[in-house]
């Protein structure tokens, strides 16, 4: 994770990681480590920072991506935060995009890439999914 950090966008695909993962899952470690939590947090406000900061679907992406992979490393990471600071980016863009997700496809897929995050946030999607009806 320490060598990770530096470049947030390259966790996801890290063959090390990965192989470190199915290791863990293999034996059913339980790592708890103080460090590798705050380099977790770090990771994850990097991508907020990213989507709040330019709202792409790359961004919204990223972020889902790193959520999928942070989700399978054994150390416990608090949410709340991250979930207070991407409720309030939903409720500032999430309804106007979803008004211009029917006549524009990158409008649509930033859309429904922010319901995946919502769910992997431990939101309830189906409001948003609504939205896009």
């Amino acid at each position: 994770l320490r060598r990770l950090e530096p470049d947030p966008e390259l966790l996801p695909t890290s063959e090390d990681l990965l192989q470190l993962l199915e290791e863990a899952e293999l034996f059913g470690f339980k790592l708890e480590s103080g460090e590798g939590a705050q380099i977790l947090q770090r990771i994850l406000h990097h991508h907020l920072a990213r989507l709040a900061t330019g709202f792409q679907p790359e961004a919204a992406q990223g972020l889902l991506n790193f959520l999928k992979v942070q989700k399978r490393i054994p150390i416990t990471v608090d949410l709340t935060e991250a979930q207070n600071f991407f409720f309030g980016l939903l409720k500032e863009h999430f309804p106007a995009l979803a008004a211009r997700s029917a006549r524009h496809l990158e409008d649509r897929d930033l859309a429904a890439t922010l319901v995946d995050l919502a769910d992997a946030l431990n939101f309830d999607p189906e409001p948003y999914q609504r939205l896009l009806l």
